[in-house]
């Protein structure tokens, strides 16, 4: 093989790497589950807290990024269902929560309704060894 067609092969190996990360979630890894939400928090980890929440208590919660009356209460009534302390704030036990389906060793098969996108972008652990 040539030089040259050495050099493009890498370039394309280069910009489909490239291209894929533009469809990866955009928060860095950890940086939701590392944080504290309550509310009247805003942003795309209210997002991730809103859309993980559908799967353990209301999947019509609207994810909208902003942590109001609703995302609270659902908060509240996932903190009390797991017996943790019910304080509507998502700190790490209500992370802990809200990424469990995936806390296994190795590969985590998961439910079809779970988010694994949001699990990616809220920084939950093992969220990249998921699948459906």
């Amino acid at each position: 093989m040539s030089i040259r067609r050495k050099v493009g092969a890498v370039a394309t190996a280069i910009a489909i790497s490239i291209a894929g990360l533009s469809t990866a979630p955009t928060a860095s890894a950890g940086t939701c589950v590392d944080s504290m939400y309550r509310l009247n928090s805003s942003g795309g980890c209210v997002k991730a807290i809103q859309a993980l929440t559908n799967y353990f208590y209301d999947p019509n919660l609207k994810v909208d990024g902003a942590f109001g009356p609703k995302t609270d209460a659902a908060i509240r009534e996932i903190q009390s269902r797991f017996r943790i302390r019910v304080d509507g704030v998502v700190g790490p036990q209500t992370w802990l929560v809200l990424c469990g389906p995936q806390q296994g060793v190795g590969t985590w098969q998961v439910p079809a309704d779970f988010s694994i996108y949001w699990a990616r972008y809220a920084g939950c652990p093992n969220a990249n060894l998921m699948y459906y």
